[in-house]
């Protein structure tokens, strides 16, 4: 017989005295090896840890929401943070309020319970387990932080202030060290140092994507958008009399446009290049809107510093290199086409090269994604027309953002369908 704590009550002593003593193994078993049974212990520990992770997570979640005050901002970020990771946030609806005297008999444990807002849902609970069965759900502590701080945070808050993204990033992180704190989920820790790691990644890089945002599309691309009739043509108007006084610096006069693009293709093209600009050949012979993945940063060299400098005075910003591969983003929805536009050849490049300023590409990170508009000139450069958007390094695109905003069908007496009853529509005849 096992050894009985004295100090319990008699239903617990009751409980612990008949483990082991299960009818389907004899009574007299053979001795265990203490090093058996320590392996023993800790396997039926692994496996209780993940059959219990979804509920222990839930209960971390509401101990961790009901020890802290957040105020309306830091909750929108919360909120929008366990949303993303399937985790169900609001009050429960049609729960009724509580009783004053309903609270009575229950404990701290119990009354937190039932006031959470938040919970996981019925269907997560079907989380696969890698080699015992599979599910479409899955926990992933490091792919939830990256799809939040690259994709939610830049799409619902404003990333140009310091102090937001520093309250972005401070608030996943408190909770990630709670979790590792309180022990949740060791078994998912690696996960969970990961995601804390993308927290102090994305408070660099989100800095770095509104800088890049700002100056990537810089003079030179401006130019050349200006004099072959892209977006930027026209925008100038800070010759007009009307104008003059009120500073305005949209756009780009076409002397200065002129300039800047001879004195690029001058410093960074080849002396073809450069003769074809002066004879006013040039042309924009293919347009496309792509996404792109840095690749490789070159800052300028010596000689092109020199060139700038010495020749041009110091009047024009040096140009270094930006090289990229093409990128799809996943968030982008499927065009419909018709067969003959499927049919179609397309020929896309894989690899691109432009010619950025060196402001530019100091904050520009390996990796980064980017949303622009090309174009080509017959000469063979190519230079962004207009910046679209920029993405952090690990830009990560989540499924369960298609579905947010989705509410499935409730039951109705008994009927998932809204009531639908194939037998009703046959007959055409409904009790009202």
């Amino acid at each position: 017989m096992s050894e009985v704590d004295l100090a319990a009550g008699p239903e617990q002593q009751r409980e612990e005295t008949s483990r082991g003593n299960d009818d389907t193994f004899p009574v007299a078993d053979y001795q265990v090896s203490p090093k058996k049974k320590r392996k023993n212990r800790n396997k039926n520990k692994a496996v209780s840890l993940i059959r219990k992770t979804l509920p222990r997570i839930e209960a971390c979640i509401q101990r961790y929401r009901a020890k802290r005050k957040f105020d309306s901002h830091r909750r929108d970020l919360f909120d929008k943070y366990l949303g993303l990771g399937g985790i169900e946030t609001g009050p429960k609806m049609f729960g009724g309020g509580l009783d004053a005297n309903a609270t009575d008999d229950m404990d701290a444990q119990e009354i937190a319970t039932i006031t959470a807002t938040d919970y996981v849902g019925k269907d997560k609970f079907s989380t696969g387990v890698p080699g015992q069965h599979y599910s479409d759900w899955v926990v992933d502590f490091e792919s939830i932080a990256k799809g939040y701080f690259s994709h939610k945070i830049p799409t619902c808050f404003d990333i140009t202030d310091p102090k937001e993204i520093k309250l972005c990033t401070s608030t996943v992180r408190n909770f990630l060290n709670y979790i590792l704190h309180h022990n949740v989920c060791p078994e998912y820790n690696d996960q969970v140092y990961a995601a804390r790691a993308i927290c102090d990644l994305a408070e660099r890089e989100l800095a770095a994507v509104v800088a890049v945002s700002r100056k990537l599309q810089g003079d030179f691309n401006t130019a050349c958008s200006t004099l072959f009739g892209g977006y930027y043509k026209g925008l100038y108007v800070g010759d007009q009399e009307w104008a003059k006084d009120m500073c305005l610096t949209v756009g780009m006069s076409d002397e200065r446009a002129k300039k800047i693009v001879n004195a690029g293709l001058a410093a960074m093209g080849s002396p073809e290049q450069f003769q074809q600009a002066k004879e006013g050949g040039l042309r924009v012979v293919k347009e496309e809107n792509i996404g792109l993945e840095v690749t490789e940063i070159l800052r300028p060299d010596e000689e092109t510093r020199e060139f700038y400098k010495c020749t041009l005075l110091g009047d024009l910003k040096c140009l270094g290199k930006l090289k990229g591969r093409r990128w799809v983003n996943p968030a982008w929805l499927e065009e419909d086409e018709s067969e003959d536009e499927e049919e179609r050849p397309t020929e896309c490049l894989d690899e691109y090269e432009f010619w950025v300023e060196e402001d530019a590409l100091e904050h520009l990170i390996v990796g980064m994604k980017l949303e622009l508009v090309v174009r080509l000139l017959n000469c063979g450069v190519t230079y962004f027309d207009t910046v679209f958007d920029v993405h952090c390094s690990f830009f990560t695109y989540l499924e369960n953002e298609r579905m947010s905003s989705y509410k499935g069908i409730g039951d109705v007496d008994g009927q998932t369908d809204a009531g639908f009853d194939e037998n009703i529509e046959a007959s055409g005849e409904s009790n009202l």
